[in-house]
């Protein structure tokens, strides 16, 4: 979290008091960086002062979604940067391997597949309204004369145009197709806290316990309330098993009649405590709920309807640590209209949660997959690359 520095806004005195103990290392940390900022917060930039003794080894990390926002400022004060993100897949447009935002598995060194992905969401990135008028704001002259006189190169990101910059991924190197040269990954970084302590009524038995979960904003998918409906169908004919879903505003959003007694519904439960209890999650494809996944060594069934959820699920079954159910993707029309048409398959759902629940390999799989993720050690490695810049 740190104060946003917007372009127009060069002035001075800065101070930032930031908490990393999610990511770096449990301290709090003040930076002086003699530049002011205005109080319009930001989840997108943090800075990390890797020695108390110098400004000038301070390091500036901010999401390459926002690189246009914030590298020019970074760049005027002198900071040394490197550009981070938070999901799994590709950062920057190539032929080999595709975006995060695609579905495609590629086969062999070259896939077509990667590149026509990769050239459908520059397409759609460079038509979307929005963008267009964004990008006039941005100061590309600017940013073009900088690139000319440190012999930077143009790239293409899935949220658009930025300068080659050094990169991290908070995500381990093994959830990629293959890891890329010139990135630093920091492992799975999962939060070992959760906010919400919600009791669960279940009591632990030989029954198998299954956990679903759409995300914080389960109520903007289209097909979200569709689905619950049919999985609630699904678990309420197996008494051998128990669910707990976690909606939440969950009487606004999906309204269930007759609920079965095996299934509970809540606004939002205890993730994190929920998750050593539970034999398969049923979820939308965050990246952020897989790595809790893998941490507590739970197999996955991922269900996307969007954005990086695709290749989310992708990756997930590439490895063979869960499956993916295309349950909750918009067809053509679907997503024009706006309104949830093609009626989704329960018997191929019922089908896939019967697989991974009974097929003990998934969960030897995604064990061996957490234990060689552990032995990387790429937090430590990632912690020390950054206190060495």
């Amino acid at each position: 979290m740190c104060t946003r520095y917007p372009i127009i806004n060069r002035v001075s005195e800065l101070k930032v008091h930031i908490e990393l103990t999610r990511f770096v290392q449990p301290e709090k940390i003040e930076i002086d960086a003699n530049e002011r900022a205005v109080n319009e917060k930001s989840q997108y930039c943090f800075f990390v002062c890797t020695t108390f003794d110098s400004f000038l080894n301070d390091l500036a990390l901010f999401h390459i979604s926002r690189f246009d926002i914030y590298y020019i400022p970074i760049h005027d004060m002198k900071i040394k940067y490197m550009t981070y993100d938070m999901s799994f897949g590709k950062v920057k447009f190539s032929a080999f391997l595709p975006p995060s935002t695609s579905s495609v598995i590629p086969i062999g060194m070259l896939d077509m597949r990667s590149t026509f992905a990769w050239l459908k969401r520059m397409k759609r990135k460079n038509k979307d309204l929005k963008w267009s008028k964004l990008k006039t704001k941005y100061p590309y002259a600017e940013l073009e004369t900088i690139r000319k006189e440190n012999n930077m190169k143009w790239r293409f990101c899935i949220d658009g145009y930025y300068l080659e910059s050094p990169h991290i991924k908070f995500s381990p190197g093994r959830m990629e197709y293959r890891k890329e040269k010139n990135v630093l990954y920091a492992g799975l970084c999962v939060n070992s806290q959760n906010e919400y302590n919600t009791p669960i009524v279940f009591e632990r038995n030989k029954r198998k316990m299954i956990y679903c979960t759409l995300g914080t904003m389960s109520n903007r998918y289209l097909k979200g309330r569709d689905f619950i409906r049919c999985l609630v169908e699904v678990i309420g004919k197996h008494s051998e098993f128990d669910m707990v879903i976690s909606l939440g505003k969950k009487g606004e959003v999906f309204p269930i009649d007759k609920i079965p007694s095996n299934i509970k519904i809540y606004d939002y439960v205890n993730q994190i405590d929920i998750l050593k209890k539970v034999d398969l999650v049923i979820t939308h494809g965050g990246a952020g709920t897989i790595k809790e996944c893998i941490c507590h060594e739970v197999p996955m069934l991922i269900v996307p309807s969007s954005y990086d959820q695709m290749g989310n699920a992708s990756k997930v079954h590439y490895h063979r640590i869960g499956l993916k159910n295309y349950s909750m993707r918009k067809t053509f029309f679907e997503q024009h209209l706006n309104k949830s048409i093609k009626k989704i398959n329960v018997v191929h759902l019922e089908k896939q949660i019967l697989e991974v629940l009974n097929d003990q390999r998934f969960k030897d799989r995604i064990s061996e997959f957490h234990k060689k993720i552990e032995e990387d050690n790429e937090k430590i490695h990632f912690i020390d690359s950054i206190l060495c810049i």
